[in-house]
């Protein structure tokens, strides 16, 4: 008998397949596992360690300007830097004109797209788009966790994606990430094809795919999708599945198509989606709604749909269906006579949509916006009428130019009222008395933006929140 020692062939003996770690720096070079006991002497590379930990003599963001710059970066996180930071200074043409008006490919030679990250080395670090477009990513392989990130544990903010194509009949897809599992904000993707392997045969593959992410672990705020998302099952014009918090988002795309569980913003809901809607068209079998076709557990709170939803069986135009404990609160449609399009023009939806927030999320142009808009023009109601322009209360001094005792002033969503010689009434714009206090120094908590009335030593004054 022979025995043979163990020959490296990469990270596996040549022979037998055992794996062989090598280590440098006290991980190895191959699968940056981390030798047990092990001390060493960071050794930085584009601002970390390979254990992860961060120089702090740099500032660890590089600047992209051009697509090399890109394609650099894109270099260095998926060579094992995955901490690393970016910030975009300039729009980025990967692939100039890549889809044609009809969301084709055109026919020329593509420069192709690789994920940031993977399922076992996710993005960590942050990339500000910095307001800026990357356009003409193109991406088709049929792996799972694809998009511009794969797999997300870092941020991804201010950031278009714009003329773009994705295609995998694998799980999780989406124009900015796979699967996050951190934050994605201000983000939003335009004139796009997210493709769950519909072509050639015409009939979608994969599940969990959303026109900003496949499945939403965390954070997705302040996002739009307006592109063609294409699937299975669980899809949506944000993320096929959202197991954390969907807020400030809203859907345009008028193709949102797959076979079940279909919803304007997520597929299914096993969290919180508020203050979103959708405008555009949901297409499939089941389980379909204009916000979520399936909620399960979770909340919708404060959103709308105005888009069309065509299905064969469990379709609603807020959520298809509901599973356990959930609650779907101050949300409208205007199909099947639920609220005829006047509400909707003349700010009342606006005005409801925005009565629970403590800060400013809902208003409308009224004439102007058809809809609700998110940070829209702020609505007034008073006189039984919606307006935006602030009422002019008789008798009463707005407390810009009020000079005189008492002392009124505000901050955050606080008003004070100091040297008071008499009792001090707070009311709200329609005259409702909120609260009553007796003192010379005093403080009222309110929770709403719009218009108060302080009312003391016989005297109105006009307090604004904003």
């Amino acid at each position: 008998n022979i025995e043979k020692q163990h020959q490296r062939d990469g990270h596996n003996c040549l022979y037998c397949g055992v794996v062989m770690h090598d280590y440098l720096n006290c991980h190895c070079i191959y699968c940056a596992i981390e030798k047990e006991d092990c001390e060493h002497e960071h050794l930085f590379e584009y601002g970390y360690c390979l254990c992860g930990e961060r120089d702090s003599t740099q500032n660890n963001w590089i600047e992209i300007a051009y697509i090399n710059d890109l394609y650099e970066f894109n270099r260095r996180v998926n060579a094992g830097n995955y901490w690393l930071n970016a910030r975009v200074v300039n729009d980025i043409i990967v692939n100039d004109c890549l889809l044609n008006p009809f969301g084709n490919l055109n026919p020329k030679i593509i420069k192709e797209w690789t994920p940031l990250g993977d399922y076992e080395h996710p993005y960590m670090g942050s990339f500000d788009g910095n307001r800026h477009t990357i356009n003409g990513l193109y991406y088709k392989k049929n792996q799972s966790y694809a998009g511009f990130v794969a797999y997300n544990k870092g941020i991804i903010k201010n950031l278009g994606i714009k003329d773009s194509y994705f295609y995998s009949e694998y799980d999780y897809l989406g124009s900015i990430c796979g699967v996050n599992n951190g934050l994605i904000e201000n983000c939003y993707n335009e004139s796009c094809v997210v493709d769950g392997g519909n072509q050639p045969s015409n009939t979608a593959k994969a599940y969990y795919v959303g026109g900003i992410c496949g499945i939403n672990n965390k954070t997705i705020t302040k996002c739009h999708n307006s592109s063609s998302v294409v699937a299975q099952d669980y899809l949506g014009g944000i993320a096929g599945l959202n197991n954390g918090e969907i807020s400030l988002c809203y859907n345009i795309s008028e193709n949102i198509h797959g076979s079940n569980t279909i919803g304007g913003i997520s597929g299914a809901n096993k969290n919180t989606i508020i203050n979103c809607y959708n405008t555009g068209g949901v297409f499939g079998s089941q389980y379909m709604g204009g916000i979520s076709g399936l909620s399960e557990n979770g909340s919708i709170a404060n959103c709308y749909n105005t888009g069309y939803i065509l299905g064969w069986q469990i379709v609603d135009w807020i959520c298809g269906s509901t599973r356990g404990e959930c609650s779907i609160v101050n949300c409208y449609y205007n199909e099947c006579n639920d609220v005829d399009e006047p509400e909707f023009a003349t700010g009342e939806i606006a005005y409801k949509l925005q009565e629970p927030n403590t800060t400013h999320v809902w208003g409308q142009r009224i004439g102007v916006d058809k809809y609700p808009q998110l940070m829209g023009d702020t609505i007034y109601y008073y006189a039984n009428n919606y307006t935006n322009t602030p009422p002019s209360l008789d008798n009463c001094v707005s407390i810009a130019s009020n000079n005189n005792s008492p002392a009124i002033y505000t901050l955050d969503r606080n008003i004070y009222v100091d040297n008071a010689n008499d009792t001090v009434i707070l009311n709200d714009i329609n005259g409702i008395t909120i609260d009553t206090k007796t003192g010379s120094s005093l403080q009222f908590e309110v929770q709403k933006i719009g218009i108060y009335v302080v009312i003391t030593e016989g005297k109105g004054y006009k307090v604004i929140i904003k």
